[in-house]
């Protein structure tokens, strides 16, 4: 309660609101399954910024940690390899998990369009006249 009450002393009452709803985009903010991540990544890192600012340090590498905790499962082995590594940073977390976004979706774009154009050459190949004469054929 105590770091509530300096906060509230140090800040005022329609700044500490702010603060605490800037807390609240960083610590409770979630990727849904299937969401592209970005912008909600990017509202938690201008939180983050916000409150450094504001003098309430977050240690960044604490912060990749909270950013992890907000991606959908999907992300495991994202996160697996994130966690590994020794310099742990919010900012190769955010691009992993970008880079990882983009992966997925542009495998479903290219995907799509592959079967896009496949349909689109058996329409031609099964409506177009093959120039073959049955020879069976009268007449």
């Amino acid at each position: 309660m105590a770091l509530w009450q300096e906060l509230g002393e140090k800040y005022g009452g329609g700044a500490m609101h702010e603060l605490v709803s800037t807390i609240d985009v960083v610590l409770s903010t979630r990727v849904a399954e299937g969401e592209d991540p970005r912008d909600k990544l990017n509202d938690m890192r201008s939180a983050f910024l916000k409150l450094n600012a504001n003098s309430i340090p977050l240690d960044d590498k604490f912060f990749a940690l909270i950013i992890l905790k907000a991606l959908p499962e999907t992300y495991a082995a994202t996160i697996q390899v994130l966690f590994a590594q020794p310099d742990l940073s919010s900012t190769k977390v955010i691009t992993s998990a970008c880079n990882y976004w983009n992966m997925r979706t542009k495998t479903k774009e290219d995907e799509s369009t592959v079967a896009f154009t496949a349909r689109k050459n058996l329409n031609k190949s099964t409506n177009r006249n093959t120039g073959f004469v049955n020879s069976n054929s009268p007449g």
